[in-house]
């Protein structure tokens, strides 16, 4: 609702394509905003991935809008599927950040990447160590020049974001280019106690797929020559044992935090807590805590 923010960007700017755009933040009560998706029949979404989330798992399938555009926070692919599968709608990705003026690419009707706003910034995958420009198809950080900006310039900005432009055309044919959705951030990716990693991502599609998770938490602590992993998830209806479980065994999927668990480097904790519909009323971004002594990876 603030002025310049994002939602009355999209207002004023879907206002000039006679579309009328309902500003509704923050989005602080999930029952409360499902009421008023249904009373004024939105069938458009945009809002933070694990806040539409939480709607969905609240909604029990009713008051399905027809697309959703997910943006301000990394969009792990478990929760749009999830979002497919609850609602029966199309999700599509945006990508930007604040110092790129908030817009940076976003997905076609394809949904295989980010088109990126080339006429206005200049974007590169480097070599996070050396700073050289990688080829199309190889990962690397994402930098970018600002091209039509007078106010705060930026050159070969970097975002600490990790992904890759694809080799391919995309299948609508344009001619901008297409960069892969991000997998993880370059400072989100912690190293475990004697080898292995372990980021939010990895913890994001292990964790979201299951039924009844809307949000969750983590942290890494010590104890004596192992990592633990402490979870606290919020779901949406009652607490049922299987739930945990389901956790568990998602987590095992993960090759690097089973390996860690199978040399007894690492133990998991989890506990679930019933969600009240309350969101968090700050759009926070999401990271997982290392409260670590500094150096314990070594």
């Amino acid at each position: 609702e603030r002025p310049g923010s994002v939602g009355d960007l999209l207002t004023k700017g879907l206002k000039r394509m006679e579309s009328r755009g309902i500003c509704h933040w923050p989005a602080r009560d999930a029952h409360q905003t499902l009421e008023i998706m249904a009373l004024d029949e939105i069938d458009i979404l945009v809002g933070i991935p694990t806040q539409v989330l939480a709607l969905a798992r609240f909604s029990k399938g009713r008051s399905a809008p027809k697309s959703i555009l997910l943006s301000t926070d990394y969009v792990p692919s478990a929760i749009v599927r999830e979002l497919e599968r609850i609602w029966h709608c199309s999700v599509y990705a945006h990508y930007g950040m604040t110092e790129m003026g908030y817009g940076g690419g976003v997905e076609c009707r394809a949904r295989c990447g980010y088109h990126m706003r080339e006429a206005d910034l200049y974007f590169e995958i480097i070599d996070p160590e050396s700073g050289e420009r990688l080829p199309d198809g190889e990962m690397g950080e994402v930098v970018f020049t600002t091209l039509t900006r007078r106010g705060m310039p930026l050159i070969r900005y970097r975002t600490g974001d990790v992904t890759r432009f694809l080799p391919q055309q995309c299948a609508c044919r344009t001619v901008l280019q297409t960069m892969e959705p991000v997998k993880h951030r370059i400072s989100g990716k912690i190293e475990l106690f004697k080898g292995g990693w372990i980021s939010l991502a990895d913890l994001d599609e292990a964790i979201f797929g299951i039924g009844q998770i809307i949000d969750f938490e983590a942290r890494l602590t010590r104890e004596g020559n192992r990592d633990c992993l402490e979870i606290e998830a919020i779901v949406n209806d009652e607490l049922r044992p299987e739930t945990t479980l389901d956790m568990h065994r998602a987590l095992l999927c993960n090759e690097s935090i089973r390996k860690a668990i199978q040399r007894e480097l690492l133990t998991v904790s989890i506990r679930t807590r019933k969600g009240t519909g309350q969101t968090k009323p700050t759009p926070a971004k999401r990271k997982l805590i290392d409260e670590r002594s500094p150096g314990v990876a070594q």
